[in-house]
C-alpha cells in the first residue's frame, strides 16, 4: 500500500461505473492479472455480462442488470401508452433474470420493479412516466 502524508492510500476497483446513458462493468474473470471494463450498451450486454460471469456477486448481478435496462430504456424511441411501456420494461426483466435463473437477488428486484411498473402503468397517462420508474 502507498502511503501519503504518513497515512496509507489503497487502490480501490469500482466494479459497476454507471453515468446516465453510460454502463462499464469490471471484468471480474480477468482479475487479479488484468483491469478490464466491459461497456453495456443494452440488455442483451447486461444478460451476457451476467451469464459469462463478468459480474459477481448476488448484489452486484441485480444492479447490473437494472442498470443495463435503464441504458436501453435512455436510448428508446417513445411508446404510445403506459401499457405498452409496462409490457416492454415486464419483457426485458424477465429476459434478464433468464441470464443466471438462480441469481436470488436478481429474480427479487425484478419482481419488485414489474410490480411497481404494474403499479405506475395503472395509473399514468404518459408511457414516459413508466419509463421513469
Amino acid at each position: 500500500m502507498a502511503t501519503a502524508n504518513g497515512v496509507e492510500q489503497v487502490k480501490s476497483l469500482q466494479s459497476i461505473c454507471y453515468k446516465r446513458g453510460s454502463l462499464t462493468l469490471l471484468d471480474q474473470r480477468k482479475l487479479p492479472v488484468e483491469t478490464t471494463y466491459v461497456d453495456i450498451l443494452d440488455t442483451k450486454d447486461g444478460w451476457n455480462a451476467i451469464r459469462d460471469m463478468v459480474v459477481r456477486g448476488a448484489p452486484a448481478i441485480a444492479i447490473a442488470a437494472v442498470l443495463s435496462l435503464a441504458i436501453e430504456v435512455s436510448k428508446l424511441g417513445l411508446y404510445n401508452t403506459p401499457n405498452d411501456a409496462a409490457a416492454f420494461l415486464t419483457e426485458r426483466l424477465e429476459y434478464l433474470v433468464t441470464s443466471r435463473p438462480t441469481a436470488v437477488n436478481l429474480s427479487d428486484a425484478a419482481t419488485k420493479l414489474k410490480e411497481l411498473i404494474q403499479k405506475v402503468a395503472s395509473t399514468a397517462s404518459e408511457a414516459q412516466t413508466v419509463f421513469e420508474v
